[in-house]
């Protein structure tokens, strides 16, 4: 009844309000255990190999709550219920915030696959033969923890931008902004991570507008995580030199998924900008990696007035925030004709920053 009822609440986000808020903190604490008994059976039937005939395993298999992990079945529910002040506030009334960082690890160590050390014995003959595929069900269980890292993170936005008091005193989005930082720079570069990969890194940017004070500049791990975001911020728009070089379009990568994309994309465009006004070193690496000078690069090439007016704005108020917070950069984007850019696209803002009234 409540995988049913929570298949229902991902679909319906206005029906019979008050009955969903009486019935949450029940339909939590049982997903909660699915969850808590699920993670145990996975964990235990990895460790065994699989073996069925494994005692400890048996007594797993016998477990209802280990059956289904219902809050899995959950997570889309939430993405909705967290936007909602009344249920927001139960979800944070019995802590499921918690519960939700243990959900996004899990999901994590399934995503982030390793194939086991090869024995010491074997890995002569290991270097000449071709790695294993992985296992089919392998496979089939990254795809669905994948797209249960992305509903959490989601959550997780909803709580960050919906309650900015609470994520900046709170150690455990501390942990959650610490957990996007190390995690992020080693997500697997492929097709299939991208949307992911979008979700962590706008995630880590939301947290760290609201965590900005409890961040310091020697933390490698967060040099790591702004290079694997700009990474994702930069690669969207490319000049489309096939068929028209004077036109930006989204690269091919991220064509496929531009739906799930777009606002992320706008968002982490959005959210970058304030970051660099509250942690103004960032800018640096901005400059460093030339993504700043890449910006004007990219735009000197496309033609005028065709750009986007929500594009031209995420790029213009994102170079605007940059000079703010780091003027050398001004001397930077002027060697790249930057005074061109500015009269092609209208970037009146940016051309007062770089160049006066």
């Amino acid at each position: 009844m409540v995988r049913v009822l929570s298949a229902w609440l991902a679909q319906e986000t206005s029906a019979m309000r008050n009955a969903v808020y009486a019935l949450l903190p029940f339909m939590l604490t049982l997903a909660n255990e699915t969850f808590h008994a699920f993670r145990t059976r996975y964990f235990v039937e990895k460790a065994r190999n699989d073996s069925k005939t494994n005692e400890s395993v048996m007594e797993m298999e016998s477990d209802p709550l280990s059956q289904v992990d219902i809050l899995r079945i959950m997570l889309p529910a939430l993405c909705h219920l967290t936007v909602e002040e009344k249920s927001r506030q139960i979800l944070l009334e019995v802590k499921q915030d918690e519960v939700l960082l243990e959900c996004l690890t899990f999901h994590w160590s399934i995503v982030h696959y390793k194939r086991p050390p090869i024995p010491k014995s074997e890995r002569k003959k290991a270097r000449t033969e071709p790695e294993p595929p992985i296992p089919p069900k392998l496979l089939e269980d990254m795809k669905d923890s994948r797209a249960a890292m992305i509903s959490t993170c989601n959550i997780f936005m909803n709580i960050t931008v919906l309650e900015p008091k609470l994520v900046e005193e709170s150690p455990l989005f501390e942990l959650l902004m610490k957990f996007t930082f190390n995690n992020l720079p080693e997500l697997k570069s492929v097709q299939e991570n991208l949307v992911l990969h979008g979700n962590m890194a706008v995630l880590g940017l939301l947290l760290l507008k609201q965590q900005s004070k409890r961040v310091k500049k020697n933390d490698f791990s967060i040099c790591r995580y702004i290079q694997a975001t700009i990474r994702f911020l930069w690669d969207a728009y490319v000049i489309d030199e096939c068929n028209d070089p004077h036109a930006l379009v989204v690269s091919m990568d991220y064509k496929q998924n531009w739906i799930e994309l777009m606002e992320l994309w706008f968002l982490g465009m959005q959210t970058m900008s304030a970051v660099l006004a509250l942690v103004p070193w960032i800018s640096e690496f901005a400059i460093e990696s030339g993504w700043a000078e890449g910006i004007v690069d990219m735009l000197l090439k496309v033609r005028m007035g065709s750009l986007p007016a929500n594009t031209k704005s995420a790029y213009e108020d994102f170079l605007c925030n940059l000079v703010e917070a780091n003027n050398s950069v001004t001397q930077v984007l002027k060697k790249r004709d930057a005074l061109t850019v500015c009269r092609n696209h209208r970037l009146m803002e940016l051309g007062k920053k770089l160049f006066g009234d």
